[in-house]
Order: structure tokens, then sequence, then C-alpha cells
């Protein structure tokens, strides 16, 4: 008898063991899991360089068209050129 309960304690603390390790892997699944969407949230926050790029160009542009003044389109062309390290 005392065999009998050594036999059903052991196999008892191997699936104590067997689910300490599955929780214990599904804990890490969960994290990874909300770790990349976090990254992936921030990723779409971002824009390309090409269309940063664009961006700038278009309202360089838009300056261009509706301001008249030469002094300040100078003035302008200036400080984006900056933005670019054009200096």
């Amino acid at each position: 008898m005392a065999q009998r309960c050594k036999a059903k304690s052991k196999r008892t603390g191997e699936q104590c063991g067997a689910w300490a390790v599955l929780l214990t892997t599904i804990e890490t699944r969960r994290r990874l899991v909300d770790t990349e969407r976090r990254r992936l949230a921030a990723v779409e926050q971002m824009i390309t360089a090409e269309r940063a790029m664009l961006l700038v160009a278009a309202l360089v542009d838009a300056v261009r068209r509706h301001v008249d003044d030469g002094v300040v389109l100078a003035a302008v062309a200036q400080e984006v050129a900056k933005l670019y390290g054009e200096e």
C-alpha cells in the first residue's frame, strides 16, 4: 500500500511539474504576443523616409505657389536646406 501511495504521489508530482511548464510557456507566449502587438502598432505610426521626402517636397511646392515675396522664399529655402543638411 505504501508503494502504491508513493507511486501515485510521484505521478501527481510529475503532473504538477508538467502543468507548471505548460503555464510558464503560455505566459511566455502571452508576453511575446503583447510585445509584438505593441511593436506593430508603433511601426504603423511611422512613415518611410521616401514618404517623408514626398511630404517635404509637397510643402515646399505649396509655399512656392502661395508666397510671392522673394526674401521669404529664400528664407524658407534656406530652412529646408538646413533640414536636409545642405547648408
